[in-house]
């Protein structure tokens, strides 16, 4: 299941092969797309175009459009069922996670376009993928050019000077050429995502512009989901033996802060956290949803 916040849809997939759009306001279906030859298993929505796309049991993954109620693009990276896919904050990158760990990489820009497959050697027991909300990076870049003043004299005068003049000005000699510095701040926006690593008891986060590995954080037992808190400076990690364990973001390995012990009677299906990053929810095969005080 995903949100569709800018059509205020939500997308749930099914068990009876069914892909289905509901109204946030009426609750009332607005379209449904039937697969009964191949399962679909996951789903997720683009943050801001009428588009989502699907993970399915074939290892396919394909791109609906809401408008058209259509498939727009099919891609199969994997021979496997894919069992997670996410779309960034910014809508600019799609990842998909095949069963065996594998993950492919797609160019939202472009039309789905695959650009990275990431494989695992030993495959995890689950696999899940999430984004950080979008980092802000403003760095000041110092352009240090040795510019003659002559030079720029001579850009503002006449074309027609003649070949004579010039010479005449060459020979009186070049002036001492001065040190100019100029400063822009830039500003750039940066995400993060995370996968499971080899045996699934490690986080991998990489950096969603450049791919470069910015973390990798050795839990010490099966992971079964995770996610980012909204400041971006911490991980939330759900085990497979109940437990909810916290990591700072703050070094390469990561810093275990807190956790919290038996959250649920049976394992932990879903959180969240509140748009202010104070509460975290959880809901658990015990059919409780728990509300706690994450600064606690």
């Amino acid at each position: 299941m995903d949100f569709h916040l800018a059509k205020k849809n939500v997308i749930t997939v099914s068990l009876d092969d069914t892909i289905r759009l509901w109204d946030l306001s009426t609750f009332d279906q607005v379209v449904e797309f039937s697969s009964p030859i191949d399962q679909p298993l996951c789903v997720a929505a683009h943050p801001s175009l009428p588009i989502f796309s699907c993970g399915f049991k074939s290892g396919t993954m394909r791109v609906f459009d809401i408008e058209k109620t259509c498939v727009c693009d099919n891609f199969t990276q994997f021979s496997k069922p894919i069992r997670a896919i996410a779309y960034s904050k910014t809508g600019d990158l799609l990842v998909t996670c095949c069963e065996d760990g594998s993950v492919a990489l797609h160019n939202a820009r472009r039309q789905h376009l695959p650009t990275k497959i990431l494989n695992l050697e030993f495959a995890p027991e689950f696999v899940h993928v999430a984004f950080s909300s979008p980092i802000e990076r403003r760095r000041q870049i110092t352009f240090n050019k040795n510019i003659r003043m002559k030079d720029l004299r001579a850009m503002s005068s006449s074309a027609s000077q003649s070949l004579d003049s010039k010479e005449q000005h060459d020979e009186e000699g070049e002036e001492p050429s001065e040190d100019l510095s100029v400063e822009n701040d830039v500003i750039t926006v940066e995400s993060l995502f995370g996968i499971m690593g080899e045996y699934g008891n490690n986080l991998m986060i990489y950096s969603s512009d450049s791919i470069i590995l910015k973390h990798q954080i050795n839990v010490g037992c099966i992971i079964r989901s995770f996610q980012f808190t909204k400041n971006n400076r911490e991980v939330i990690v759900v085990t497979k033996d109940q437990r909810i364990r916290i990591y700072s973001l703050a070094t390469f390995e990561g810093a275990y802060l807190r956790e919290l012990h038996t959250v649920h009677k049976g394992a932990v299906t879903c959180t969240d956290l509140s748009q202010n990053g104070g509460y975290m929810l959880t809901g658990g095969q015990d059919n409780l949803l728990k509300m706690w005080d994450y600064d606690a």
